[in-house]
């Protein structure tokens, strides 16, 4: 099971979250947090090290006049038992969530990626359709219609597909 917060900083953040005991194990890799930006997913095996890690956050955070922005900060437990999650963020209970986007990817708490995926083909798609009357026109070239096809539909298919 693994437990995600999503925080987001109203500043960009730099806060050390190293534990090597907290976090996900992925042989050899032990991964505690994702970040980009003044974006923060903590990654905790249960409840009381995910408490631990945002309040890590948390204190560190105000201590440098960084202020987690409550009503984007999130709780899901990814696995295939729900659990239902009390974390707290400054004394105030953070919503548990189905699913969120992160980084432009739906995350489930099931663990699966379909929604992900219906939404990647549902935008690529799109794309298509408003790329007819391109793919119509006599006067481009099949190679140039190959070029925009890879730039503009399967990129948009494909991104983050490796994670």
């Amino acid at each position: 099971m693994y437990i995600n917060t999503h925080c987001n900083y109203s500043q960009p953040a730099s806060i050390k979250l190293n534990n090597e005991n907290i976090g996900g194990h992925l042989t050899p890799l032990h991964i505690s947090n994702l970040r980009f930006a003044d974006d923060i997913c903590l990654i905790a095996e249960c409840n009381d090290d995910l408490q631990q890690t945002v309040d890590k956050v948390y204190t560190t955070g105000n201590r440098f006049g960084l202020e987690v922005n409550r009503t984007k900060t999130e709780v899901q437990c990814i696995g295939r038992e729900k659990q239902q999650m009390k974390t707290l963020l400054g004394g105030t209970e953070l919503t548990q969530c189905e699913e969120f986007v992160y980084l432009g990817c739906v995350v489930s708490a099931d663990g699966f990626c379909d929604r992900d995926a219906d939404k990647r083909i549902g935008l690529a798609a799109g794309i298509v359709r408003n790329l007819h009357s391109i793919r119509k026109a006599e006067d481009i070239s099949k190679s140039t219609k190959v070029l925009l096809y890879q730039s503009m539909v399967q990129s948009i298919v494909l991104y983050n597909s490796d994670t």
